[in-house]
């Protein structure tokens, strides 16, 4: 054989070879991922799914125990709206009288829940929680001018100015109250004291539930 066949016939076979060693490699890629494709695919285990399911069962159980909370506790469900505004009248000066006697606002702004009485002048507690309760009084004369707020008969707060001589003054004060059930709160006129209102709405009393308990 010469040269030139023996030089031909080597790079023939290395030819071969090269062309051979690039189709194993590719077979053996085709192969890698097709076992990718094949695992990604696969099923999860029964054990894994049984464990999502606990999971998403267990979830679900803290949301209701969640909500159930709430709904006992009453911090975030079934909160009722209690709010109420008044003002005295028109009717001008009120008082003085011989004994402490209760303001009956009559020209209701707000009332919800209809838990303020403008016939007694008496706010009664739907339920137990904090409250927010407001008063002011007015007075033009020589009258002193004095009211305090009352819950359950007791005393709370008072907001009082004591002259001689003729004078406009004006006196209030505010308070948050722990109540329960059924706790009427009101305020009553001091004895020897007057106040005066008419269409500017002089002397108010407000309140409202803040949070309930």
């Amino acid at each position: 054989m010469h040269d030139s066949d023996i030089s031909a016939y080597t790079y023939e076979r290395t030819l071969m070879m090269e062309q051979r060693s690039q189709m194993l490699r590719q077979m053996r890629l085709s192969k890698s991922d097709r076992e990718k494709e094949d695992i990604t695919s696969m099923p999860l285990p029964t054990s894994i799914a049984s464990d999502e399911d606990d999971i998403r069962s267990r979830t679900q159980g803290l949301l209701i125990r969640a909500a159930t909370d709430l709904d006992r506790s009453g911090c975030c469900t079934d909160s009722p709206k209690v709010a109420f505004s008044a003002a005295l009248n028109n009717a001008g000066k009120v008082g003085p009288y011989g004994v402490d006697t209760t303001l009956v606002y009559t020209k209701v702004f707000t009332n919800i829940g209809n838990h303020y009485n403008q016939y007694t002048g008496i706010f009664t507690a739907p339920r137990r929680g904090v409250y927010f309760f407001t008063f002011s009084n007015y007075s033009a004369g020589s009258n002193s001018l004095g009211s305090s707020l009352y819950k359950n008969g007791v005393m709370i707060a008072s907001a009082a100015i004591w002259q001689n001589s003729y004078t406009e003054n004006q006196s209030s004060n505010a308070v948050a109250l722990l109540l329960e059930v059924g706790d009427p709160v009101y305020n009553r006129l001091s004895s020897g004291s007057q106040v005066h209102d008419n269409t500017n709405n002089h002397c108010t009393f407000s309140g409202f539930l803040l949070f309930p308990m």
